[in-house]
This record gives structure tokens, sequence and C-alpha cells, in this order.
């Protein structure tokens, strides 16, 4: 793995020459294994069949839901956004499945 910088304000990922944060504008650290880094933003679709590539692969994840449950029953999933992290460590690994989260 090339070495690579962190951002723990945004949980993005850059190479290791930047110092700041492109997104964001926070101070870079080393990335460590056990970071937990932004994979994608996904809307329901989309995660429905990324869960099931993660779970296969083995590689643990985070979903965070943008709306949260409540909003989700009273107005639908269609609005919903997930923002899904998963270790440094299995970065690599997950870049490998199938791209269903590109859009």
């Amino acid at each position: 793995m090339k070495v690579k910088n962190y951002c723990s304000n945004c949980q993005s990922v850059h190479e290791a020459e930047e110092s700041f944060c492109p997104q964001c504008q926070s101070r870079l650290q080393a990335l460590k294994a056990d970071d937990p880094v932004l994979l994608c933003k996904a809307n329901t679709t989309i995660a429905m069949m990324l869960e099931p590539l993660l779970k296969e692969a083995q590689i643990p994840y985070s979903k965070i839901s943008k709306l949260g449950a409540a909003m989700v029953i009273r107005a639908g999933n269609l609005l919903e956004e997930y923002t899904f992290y998963i270790p440094a460590s299995k970065l690599e690994e997950a870049n490998k499945l199938p791209p269903v989260w590109e859009q």
C-alpha cells in the first residue's frame, strides 16, 4: 500500500505529498490501519447493492443515515442518503469490489 495521509475531519484519504485536506482544509495526518475512511455516499438503492458486497468480502463498515429513521418512516426512503465508512486497512480490498457506488 502506498503511503497516504488522512483527514480526521472528513475521513478522506489523500496522497502523502499533501499537507492539508483539499476538501475541508484541515491538517492531514499519517493514515493508520484502523482509521475510519469514507468509502462513499449512496442513495437507498446503491446502499442496498453495496451492503451485500461488503458483507460477502468480509469488510467491516459503518453506515450512517443522513435523515434518520423517523424521517424515512414519515417521508419514505427516496430522499435518504447513506455514508459508508470502512477501516483504512480494507480500502484496497473495497476498491476491488464492483464499483456500484460510482455514478
